[in-house]
């Protein structure tokens, strides 16, 4: 081969060294994207800690402003422990209307609607004057738990008439002359487990 001359071997290292740029801007390029690319990930792995710190943030301040929410809402259900206590409760409410109630059975079965709940079953029996059982029955269903009545029967008993009045009555007839009725439910309520 001929020699280039001057002009041909100016060109051939300017061609070496835009060989020698170009190589090097694209080492540079690649170093830079790959920079970019773990600034990307380190800035979403960051946006990701400030999401949920906000989120876990938001849950504790729910939290703490909903604590009465959540006190009421306890009282819908009877405690762990609270089954003898709820029963007493529902034999002092007869006892202030005047009736003479039994419990007949108090079952314990779970519930389907949560694993945290079960549902206590119970049969009560009660003998008054009318007006007291209707009056029971219905503060029952006032109570502050999650009380549901399945089944209410109410019937008339027989020959029997009501025990003397002992002048806290407030009934236009005497106690003595009405007669006696007999109640019978069937109670459900949502106790915590």
């Amino acid at each position: 081969m001929k020699s280039l001359g001057k002009s041909g071997t100016f060109f051939c290292v300017i061609l070496a060294i835009d060989l020698l740029l170009a190589g090097c801007y694209a080492y540079i390029f690649m170093k830079i994207r790959q920079k970019n690319d773990y600034v990307a990930e380190a800035n979403a792995n960051a946006l990701s800690e400030v999401e949920k710190k906000d989120s876990l943030k938001s849950v504790k301040d729910t939290v703490a402003e909903t604590v009465q929410e959540r006190g009421k809402i306890d009282t819908y259900f009877i405690p762990k422990d609270g089954v003898v206590a709820f029963l007493n409760s529902v034999q002092e409410l007869a006892t202030l209307n005047k009736l003479e109630m039994k419990i007949i059975s108090v079952g314990i079965a779970p519930s389907a609607a949560s694993d945290a709940l079960e549902i206590v079953k119970i049969n009560l029996e009660g003998v008054g004057v009318w007006a007291d059982a209707y009056r029971m029955l219905a503060l029952l269903e006032l109570m502050p738990t999650g009380i549901s009545v399945e089944r209410a029967n109410v019937e008339q008993v027989t020959g029997a008439v009501a025990p003397a009045s002992t002048g806290k009555s407030s009934q236009k007839t005497p106690a003595s002359s009405a007669p006696q009725w007999k109640l019978t439910l069937d109670v459900s309520v949502l106790k915590l487990k």
